[in-house]
């Protein structure tokens, strides 16, 4: 089974505390403990190759100091010396983070329909979890 999921959901702050609530809180067999391992490296790994494109394409079009290094502000937002390479540098951004990656999973996720979630968690990870009647 095939699972997509958008870059930007992928790398958002969020995910990874609401993915880890479900591996610290919830019970599974062995197999779907090895399934979720599995999930948990893959996208480890395909959150590490998104920051790193992203980086690049903020070097890209960002302002450099005489050693090279991205000019940042107080925040520690990079520089642009025009609107056109900030625009373009958003672009690609947006690009990047409307990208697909695919999750090869042999099932979702099996969780009870009790276990406790906020909304936000449960929309950011829905694609990959199945809710089940534990009292059966």
């Amino acid at each position: 089974m095939d699972i997509k999921i958008k870059n930007g959901v992928l790398s958002s702050p969020e995910f990874a505390p609401a993915f880890q609530k479900i591996v610290v809180g919830v019970q599974m067999t062995a197999r779907q403990c090895l399934e979720v391992s599995t999930i948990l490296e893959e996208v480890h790994k395909q959150a590490r190759i998104v920051d790193r494109t992203r980086q690049m394409i903020i070097e890209k079009y960002s302002s450099k100091n005489e050693a090279g290094k991205v000019i940042t502000n107080e925040k520690g937002d990079a520089q642009f010396s025009s609107n056109e390479d900030k625009n373009s540098c958003i672009g690609e951004l947006n690009q990047l983070m409307d990208e697909d990656f695919t999750l090869q999973i042999s099932k979702k996720i099996e969780i009870p329909e009790d276990f406790k979630m906020i909304p936000q968690e449960f929309m950011l990870l829905s694609d990959l979890l199945d809710l089940v009647d534990d009292k059966k």
